[in-house]
């Protein structure tokens, strides 16, 4: 048995300039406070404009429904940054997973209702819970199911729900 030796990772980044990642992703969790916040700055200052990156989510979003669990803050939230940053109104159609999960699941118990609820009550695991990757993970898992659900009942895609 022989023993290869174990590859270096590959520098990202300039020993003049370590927040230089161009051509890279960085995903920074535990950003909204102490050094994770700090780390985030720092390299925001570095990165893409919002201008740039809303414009980005627009052509990635392709006019599609945007999917929430409490869809009004996700939809304040876009619509006021849009406007500001892009001049203009920003009116997507949202999924509201809060809304539509008791609606499509009436035998589940009155007291799930939050995100946190509903993924417990179909053994869904979020892994960092209140991280925003892992959250949209969860939430996304969450929407397969309801989708299945919705099949079930009748409904052939996401657009016959809001019919």
């Amino acid at each position: 048995m022989t023993n290869a030796p174990n590859p270096r990772p590959t520098p990202v980044g300039d020993a003049a300039d370590p927040l230089d990642f161009s051509g890279s992703v960085v995903l920074v969790t535990g950003g909204s406070r102490g050094i994770g916040r700090g780390i985030s700055e720092a390299f925001l200052g570095h990165g893409v404009g919002a201008a740039d990156a809303l414009v980005a989510f627009l052509a990635f979003s392709n006019k599609l429904p945007c999917v929430a669990f409490h869809a009004s803050f996700d939809e304040t939230m876009l619509k006021r940054t849009i406007e500001e940053q892009l001049g203009f109104d920003f009116s997507p159609q949202f999924i509201d997973l809060a809304l539509l999960a008791p609606a499509l699941i009436t035998d589940a118990p009155r007291t799930v209702r939050s995100l946190d609820e509903w993924v417990e009550y179909f053994s869904i695991t979020i892994s960092a819970r209140h991280r925003a990757v892992a959250d949209a993970v969860g939430t996304a898992q969450l929407f397969q199911v309801l989708l299945s659900r919705a099949s079930e009942k009748g409904y052939d895609s996401a657009e016959t729900l809001f019919r």
